[in-house]
């Protein structure tokens, strides 16, 4: 009988146990526009056997008047029954701008659990309009140590009501090389308004710098962003292939000439070209793979032929290298052999191309069929930017054994950009490569 009776007074203490809790200890609004109103409940449970009173219910904290219970409290005390529930309604309503945070706290009559049990509440008021940043993106281009750059912003609120741009500041890799001008705090912008800052950009050393300028503000798109970079050239590959020019091209030289190997030859741009902050209208194309915006040296040849890493202060320079190695134009190899260039577009958007189509590797006994390259450069006009493109047909190249050097160098061979595995890139590149200033 003893055992019996202790069991049922365990019993009895576990089926009277008071277990009584909020079903969140946090309600989110998220984003709101500011004079609407948003409504969120939650529940008090009486998870046992007993009643349990709810004395009071309130909402506390800093921004307690964004807040309100709207249903659930009448203001007099409320019985919860054993496993019963009290359902709370919960209306955020703010009325200026910004996070928004208070605490609902429910009071009770339970001593096993503290009193009063807490929720936090939270939700970020904006007003109904959207912000822009114009430009969004920049690029400053090449900028030399110790140079520097500026270039104007425009903010503007997109909507009908007034919003506050609440701050403008930097992020990124090297904010410090960058400084917004003309930004003095906070300010309101009416509808339809813009308001302009200037952001400089001064370049130390010799690579790309990049930052992200962020506007803070009471719009729904808080924050808005711009991306800025500068100091060297971008570089982006993007898929293999590309459009030969070989039938509609302007011949650089005949197949008709023969053989030739280790000679440049000069083609008018037909545009003004920037180039490592100069402004070139001609270049020197040679069989080698490779083209210079200054004269190309004719001796010794082993200076053209033998690809080397870069930079390299002997010459050639001011060089773009889009596959340099020891290759010639041999018609009577591959008859189509062709070497030629386009202008096409109109200003102040034409494109130059020039193409080496069915180059081979150098032989000083012709094999069957020695190894053979395709590919082109173009210079775009205004932008200056520089493609080096790879024929992805298997016709148009063969051969695992080149030692090529790709990339693009500067003036006085004291600052390159080199693809991975020059100078002895053995077969054609996975990618088309991109290079913009």
């Amino acid at each position: 009988m003893a055992i019996l009776f202790l069991f049922a007074l365990s019993c009895d203490s576990v089926e009277n146990k008071v277990k009584i809790y909020l079903s969140a200890d946090q309600i989110d609004f998220g984003m709101i526009f500011i004079n609407t109103t948003d409504t969120r409940n939650i529940t008090f449970t009486n998870n046992s056997k007993k009643d349990v009173t709810i004395a009071n219910a309130s909402i506390t904290g800093t921004n307690a008047g964004d807040f309100t219970i709207i249903s659930g409290w009448t203001g007099s005390p409320i019985v919860v029954s054993g496993e019963q529930t009290q359902l709370f309604g919960i209306e955020f309503h703010p009325t200026t701008t910004g996070a928004k945070a208070a605490t609902l706290e429910v009071e009770h009559d339970d001593t096993s659990i503290s009193s009063p049990l807490t929720a936090e509440l939270e939700g970020n008021c904006v007003v109904d309009t959207t912000v822009s940043v114009t430009p969004d993106t920049h690029c400053f281009g090449l900028v030399f140590s110790g140079n520097s750059k500026i270039q104007l912003f425009d903010i503007k609120n997109e909507g009908t009501v007034t919003v506050d741009i609440i701050d403008i500041d930097k992020t990124g890799s090297n904010p410090g090389n960058f400084e917004i001008l003309g930004w003095a705090g906070p300010v309101q912008l009416d509808g339809g308004n813009s308001i302009q800052i200037d952001i400089k950009f001064n370049q130390t050393g010799s690579t790309n710098k990049y930052m992200t300028l962020r506007i803070i503000h009471t719009g729904s798109n808080s924050p808005v962003y711009a991306s800025l970079s500068g100091g060297d050239y971008i570089q982006e590959n993007f898929p293999l292939g590309l459009t030969s020019i070989r039938s509609t091209g302007i011949d650089i030289v005949s197949p008709l000439s023969g053989h030739f190997d280790d000679q440049s030859f000069n083609v008018n741009i037909g545009f003004i070209f920037e180039y490592y902050g100069r402004n070139c209208t001609d270049v020197n194309v040679c069989d080698n793979g490779f083209v210079s915006f200054i004269p190309i040296p004719t001796t010794p040849l082993s200076l053209i032929y033998n690809s080397r890493s870069i930079p390299d202060t002997t010459e050639p320079n001011e060089a773009l290298y889009v596959f340099w190695d020891d290759v010639e134009f041999t018609p009577s190899i591959y008859p189509e052999v062709r070497f030629v260039y386009q202008l096409v577009g109109s200003a102040p958007n034409r494109i130059l191309t020039i193409e080496w189509f069915h180059f081979n590797f150098y032989y000083t006994v012709p094999p069957p069929a020695p190894e053979k390259v395709t590919y082109q450069i173009k210079l775009y006009e205004t932008t200056n930017v520089i493609e080096f493109l790879y024929s992805s047909l298997s016709n148009d190249w063969s051969g695992t054994t080149w030692r090529a050097t790709v990339g693009i160098e500067n003036y006085n061979g004291t600052h390159a950009i080199q693809k991975t595995g020059s100078p002895n890139i053995s077969s054609r590149p996975i990618f088309n490569f991109r290079f913009k200033p």
